[in-house]
């Protein structure tokens, strides 16, 4: 056969593949941050973002020092303190004990001194969630040997104070559980921030977030059953659950590194210590 009829297919044939790859890049071009067969495309800057995120949720459990943290020093806000001698958060009460066969307690419960009423409300459901436990377990009203811990965190960013806590409780033989709240507030207006607010602020996309939230629970919801069916005892989620949904998120908060961390906490109402948890 002539070589020239060689030479015109491989012609055509590396066109047809030119061609391919114009279309694939237009068609998929939108979507190239998931799109690993991206031609062309330097995915480096999303690379280093997802890697950064990644180092970001992997400090959280070390974030909690029982301190505020300012990053911003020169703020400017109209909040007035309850106690002019005290900082904005601190450590109100702290229970440092352990009593042979009944409890071991480390537990250090914030305040916010801030004179307003949301500033009361937060200060009132620390007071019933975690204290009125506290004093549960010193009466002797546990009748089980009894591991409670008690840690926070508190950021200043700009007007904005966004307070973290964290418990594990461990009942007896229960599991342990993790609880996890966090409340952010306006040192200017005195209202509690929300998640809308937060996001419009970092300017970050509600549906490729709500996209990443729900590829992240699926996929942990798909580990906790392959281990469930080889015989481990594991949480197990739903992704088709409301509570996944943005405007029906709870505990967020903005933190010192410019990171918003949305955390889906299963120990506040189940005796787990798993909770999901997502960094923008």
């Amino acid at each position: 056969m002539d070589k020239r009829y060689y030479i015109y297919l491989a012609i055509v044939i590396v066109c047809i593949i030119a061609i391919g790859i114009g279309v694939y890049a237009q068609i998929f071009y939108p979507n190239s941050e998931n799109d690993t067969l991206m031609i062309g495309k330097d995915n480096s800057a999303i690379i280093q973002a997802n890697e950064a995120e990644e180092q970001a949720k992997n400090k959280f459990n070390t974030m909690f020092t029982n301190t505020l943290e300012y990053t911003t020093q020169n703020i400017a806000n109209k909040a007035v303190r309850r106690y002019s001698n005290k900082d904005l958060v601190y450590t109100s009460n702290q229970y440092i004990k352990e009593e042979r066969d009944k409890y071991e307690l480390n537990v250090n419960v914030p305040y916010l001194n801030i004179v307003s009423d949301n500033a009361d409300k937060i200060n009132m459901q620390i007071e019933q969630l975690y204290v009125s436990k506290l004093s549960q377990i010193v009466s002797a009203q546990q009748l089980e040997y009894t591991i409670y811990n008690i840690d926070y965190i508190a950021y200043v960013n700009y007007n904005v104070i966004s307070l973290v806590i964290k418990a594990t409780l461990k009942e007896g033989n229960n599991p342990q559980r993790v609880i996890i709240t966090t409340y952010n507030y306006n040192t200017d207006n005195g209202n509690l921030v929300t998640l809308d607010e937060f996001l419009n602020f970092k300017q970050i996309n509600k549906s490729s977030l709500q996209n990443k939230i729900n590829k992240e629970i699926e996929e942990k919801s798909k580990n906790s059953e392959d281990l469930s069916n080889i015989g481990y005892t594991v949480y197990k989620r739903n992704p088709d659950d409301n509570m996944y949904k943005l405007e029906n998120t709870t505990t967020y908060f903005l933190a010192n590194n410019g990171y918003i961390y949305i955390i889906y906490p299963y120990g506040n109402n189940n005796n787990t210590s798993e909770y999901d948890l997502i960094v923008c």
